[in-house]
């Protein structure tokens, strides 16, 4: 070890003081140095009592000579050389923790000698006393024996001091007898600690415990390999409870209750035996309750119950909270029964929610409660804010639609109303009778229309249109009459591959679509302003139809959305038992969602395709040498890098596609792939620059989602390169009209309909727009239009698509395959899953208490 030249100055005093004191000294050695002989003092063996002549009788073999009486400072002559210790200054907190560990030696005359680190440690003087004690009974009488003794006996008799200054090393020997008491390195910083704790400053009095605890650690491994028992270091453990609390108490003072909380749970797991860990965690609980409980916050509040008594069962202040809670649950649950009472079930069911969402753990409260929900099932939907899938599931939950796609048969779409009885074919499908239900399906939530309504809403998209303003798959109807009250027949020009599938195109091209009798007629936006709710939801929607009654389980009531910020909150809210349905859950938590049993994982049938889309009357529509540049110009595996990083989870559930149709549809025709060559489009894009016509500036409209957002970040990025200023604006801003460029994602669950709705804003393309789309367009959407079977039907598909691609009206990116994630006790839902929010007025939701 590395010594200053003052602590071995300090040390040669020693040994000088030391030999000064030999004739009263029954020692054979007192001070001698070791391997150093030129430096050494020499003892002449004169002067060196014979051992055998000198050494103890047995009647005083058991008293140590280092028990002799010690001199005082007038005896010694050390007393100008080294300090007292009342005069030392103590170490700093970086000496500590920076410096090479020194242990003080403070001398029976209060001087004190600091010296490079002993061992063992600590209490060296008793283990020096241990084991000349050990050695008593081992002395021999042979007197050539003895000398061995004597010398080995000494040996315990003497502090050995290791000294190195510039490259030499010395070892001393200094006698126990001057020696009260040891400082060692641990127990400086250990007081050090205390009194910067008394101060305040708990990050250094951290920091310097943590020191020792780590020098305690590393001590006890070198003990074990010496054959020494582990130690625990004196006052670490008292000096750590004394700083927990203090550091507790400090985080209470400043409002920071959890994380006081996390303290105590974090040192109770290191130390059960804490006596002041009882005050402590009813000084943080206590207050945390008084938080938590004003904000509703009581699951949180049940975790810190629980965990108080997992370290400490009968604390009084978890009791008490938790009586707290309990009389809350049943005044909430008396609340519930007496609405009950009232007929009032939504108010006696919100209120049974609340009662068990405050304290599920009492099995008669849950039984009570869960009787209650049964009669005004509720569903608590999450959702993700800014999430593209917003409009499709909010559609779905809402609104009825007259025919409706049911299920998919090897990627082809089959249609089924909840309206129509039955359909009869004639004259080879191109005369039609339709039958209408007298009522409506049992548990469905729908409103009473019949073959009158039916009429007027095919009449309104098609005969009874202006011809400019008849949407595509109109011109086809040619007849339409009302027979009876239940009954409507219609007549086709030619054949089609389905009728079903042919009003849905024909209804869904229709002018007055937005004002369909069927708009939010399965649920409906509800405001409810006079009930206070302990979880308020952003939307709610309540069922249109009267709940059944004489059935043993009530469909859903009411649904509540529940929108988060972003995915983690999302994915806690579901684990936390807060919402029971994901209608669109984020890809990375799929996987981990499917290890939980207690959901229900679900993956929609078709993939959602993220396509890239010009507009067909933009500022682009002549250039379509720049539309093939800006193409060109996107590597598409990079662009899906940058969404979903290959390393992250949930990459699996996407990828690049050349199709705009999701694979498994009928449609789905992937063509040659757009090579990506940034050298040719930025020779495109030079040449075209020096047109006057040349677009200075375009917008690019972008859904508002992250993976949308991401990817319009990176494609504006490359089209810079090209010389093209390009503006990304969101739905809702005042340049979204003025779109040029978009990015879309859809399920194109029926493309004989679904793709031509793609190329305009609204989804309508009327006769005006057919004739001001380029010839092959046209075209082809006309000869979609009169296909009379599905084998045509997939023939102009490709047609259409290829001219897309080639013309570079729209680029395909990747496909991403949605799941949603249901909780397993809901039932009766679809055998496939399509879209979200399927039949969701005919699903079971029974009630489920949080589970913690």
């Amino acid at each position: 070890m590395s010594q200053s030249s003052g602590v071995f100055s300090r040390l040669i005093a020693a040994i000088v003081f030391t030999l000064t004191m030999l004739p009263s000294v029954n020692s054979p050695v007192s001070v001698q140095a070791q391997n150093d002989p030129a430096n050494a003092t020499p003892v002449d063996p004169a002067d060196t009592p014979d051992p055998a002549n000198t050494a103890p009788d047995n009647a005083q073999a058991d008293m140590p000579e280092s028990e002799a009486k010690a001199p005082t400072e007038e005896q010694t002559p050390d007393s100008e050389t080294l300090p007292k210790l009342e005069d030392l200054d103590w170490p700093t907190t970086e000496t500590l923790l920076r410096d090479a560990p020194e242990d003080w030696i403070v001398m029976h005359t209060g001087r004190v000698l600091i010296i490079p680190s002993l061992f063992p440690r600590p209490d060296h003087l008793g283990w020096l006393d241990a084991e000349r004690k050990k050695l008593m009974p081992k002395r021999p009488r042979d007197p050539e024996k003895l000398a061995e003794w004597m010398a080995e006996f000494q040996r315990f008799d003497n502090v050995l001091v290791a000294v190195s200054e510039d490259g030499v090393e010395a070892d001393y020997l200094l006698p126990v007898r001057y020696v009260a008491e040891i400082l060692h390195h641990e127990d400086l910083a250990l007081k050090r600690a205390n009194v910067l704790r008394e101060e305040g400053n708990l990050l250094d009095a951290r920091r310097l415990i943590d020191a020792v605890a780590q020098s305690e650690f590393k001590l006890n491994r070198r003990r074990r390999s010496e054959k020494l028992k582990a130690i625990e270091w004196p006052g670490l453990i008292d000096s750590r409870r004394a700083l927990v609390a203090a550091e507790t108490r400090r985080e209470i003072k400043s409002g920071s209750l959890e994380a006081a909380f996390h303290l105590l749970t974090l040192y109770g797991q290191q130390d059960r035996e804490f006596e002041e860990l009882t005050v402590l965690f009813g000084e943080a609980l206590k207050p945390l309750s008084q938080q938590l409980i004003p904000e509703h916050r009581y699951r949180e509040l049940r975790y810190y119950i629980d965990q108080t008594r997992e370290f400490l069962p009968q604390h009084p202040t978890a009791a008490e909270v938790a009586n707290r809670l309990k009389d809350m649950a049943a005044e909430k649950l008396q609340t519930a029964t007496e609405a009950r009472q009232r007929k009032a079930d939504r108010q006696a069911a919100l209120a049974a929610y609340e009662a068990l969402w405050i304290w599920p753990r009492d099995a008669e409260l849950t039984r009570k409660a869960t009787v209650i929900q049964e009669q005004y099932p509720i569903l608590r939907t999450g959702l993700l804010e800014r999430q593209s899938t917003h409009e499709w599931y909010r559609t779905n939950l809402l609104d009825h639609h007259w025919i409706e796609l049911d299920a998919l048969k090897q990627g082809y779409p089959r249609y089924r109303s909840r309206f129509i009885e039955s359909w009869i074919p004639l004259d080879l499908g191109r005369t039609v009778n339709l039958t209408f239900r007298p009522r409506a399906a049992p548990l469905a939530s729908q409103p009473p229309v019949g073959s009158h309504e039916f009429f007027n809403a095919l009449a309104d998209a098609s005969l009874q249109c202006d011809t400019a303003e008849q949407g595509l798959f109109a011109p086809q109807l040619t007849t339409l009459a009302r027979r009876s009250p239940s009954e409507v027949t219609l007549k086709l020009a030619e054949q089609t591959p389905h009728p079903f599938n042919f009003l849905a195109a024909v209804l869904a091209q229709s002018p007055r679509k937005n004002s369909s009798p069927l708009r939010e007629t399965r649920f409906q936006t509800f405001t409810d302003t006079g009930t206070r709710l302990i979880r308020t939801p952003h939307a709610v929607a309540r069922r249109v139809s009267p709940l059944p009654n004489g059935i043993g389980q009530k469909p859903i009531a009411e649904v509540h959305n529940f929108t988060y910020p972003d995915a983690p909150a999302l994915l806690r809210g579901l684990l936390r038992d807060e919402v029971d349905y994901l209608p669109d859950v984020p890809s990375a938590y799929v996987k981990r969602l499917q290890a939980d049993k207690r959901f229900a994982v679900s993956r929609y049938q078709l993939g959602l395709t993220q396509r890239l889309q010009f507009r067909l009357s933009g500022s682009l529509r002549d250039f379509p040498e720049l539309r093939l540049a800006m193409c060109l110009m996107l590597d598409r595996e990079a662009l899906l890098d940058s969404v979903a990083p290959p390393a992250e989870p949930g990459r699996e559930w996407y990828r690049t596609t050349n199709s705009l149709t999701p694979q498994g549809s009928h449609g789905y025709q992937p063509l040659d792939a757009l090579i990506h060559d940034p050298i040719a489009a930025r020779s495109l894009a030079q040449l075209l620059k020096q047109k006057p016509e040349f677009p200075p500036r375009i917008t690019l409209l972008t859904p508002p989602d992250r993976d949308s957002r991401l990817a319009a970040e990176a494609i504006v990025s490359a089209w810079e390169q090209l010389g093209l200023e390009t503006t990304i604006v969101e739905p809702g801003n005042a340049e979204e009209s003025n779109w040029d460029v978009r990015l879309q994602e859809s399920s194109l669950l029926s493309p004989w309909s679904d793709l031509p709705s793609l190329l305009t804003d609204d989804g309508r393309i009327t006769t005006a727009d057919l004739e001001a789309m380029p010839r092959p367009l046209r075209t082809s959407l006309m000869q979609l239009e009169t296909a009379y079977d599905w084998q045509e039907v997939n023939q102009t598909l490709g047609d259409l698509q290829r001219y897309l691609l080639a013309e570079s009206w729209v680029l395909p990116l990747w496909e991403r395959r949605p799941f949603q994630v249901i909780r397993r006790e809901i039932r009766n839902l679809p055998p496939q899953t399509l879209r979200p929010a399927q039949d969701i007025d005919l699903w079971i939701v029974p009630p489920q208490p949080p589970r913690l």
